[in-house]
């Protein structure tokens, strides 16, 4: 499987992990990426069913959420500000931005295997974030 085919949407089988496994309601902050064509709109939500139907987008497109409120996103928008798209929260999705959402799925891969991880109610685990 390429990298690319992995980091929006192909995941391990075996753990379950899916970013689509998303709550009905209000839950922790977290930072999503939502895919749309070329581009990946990062942002901070904690209701993220609610946020994604307000950007008129099918919950498939959510490629990778992590814990974090604004200090986590303000983060991802400076590390990637070179992919910003205008002064949007719109950013170029391209290797760059797969290779980390595909660290997080490892990450998240194993913390599923060890334990009942859940990144809408726990942080990562220490030593798991980029």
């Amino acid at each position: 499987m390429n990298d690319l085919a992995f980091s929006i949407g192909e995941f391990d089988r075996e753990t379950g992990y899916r970013p689509l496994n998303i709550p009905d309601g209000p839950h922790a902050d977290v930072v999503y990426f939502v895919l749309n064509g070329n581009r990946v709109k990062i942002g901070t939500t904690a209701n993220l069913r609610n946020r994604v139907r307000a950007l008129s987008l099918p919950s498939s497109n959510v490629i990778a959420v992590v814990p974090g409120g604004r200090s986590r996103e303000a983060e991802l928008h400076a590390a990637l500000s070179h992919l910003r798209v205008g002064r949007t929260e719109w950013f170029a999705f391209d290797p760059s931005v797969a290779d980390l959402i595909n660290h997080w799925h490892a990450q998240a891969m194993l913390a599923r295997r060890h334990a009942r991880f859940n990144v809408f109610t726990a942080p990562m685990p220490t030593g798991a974030q980029k």
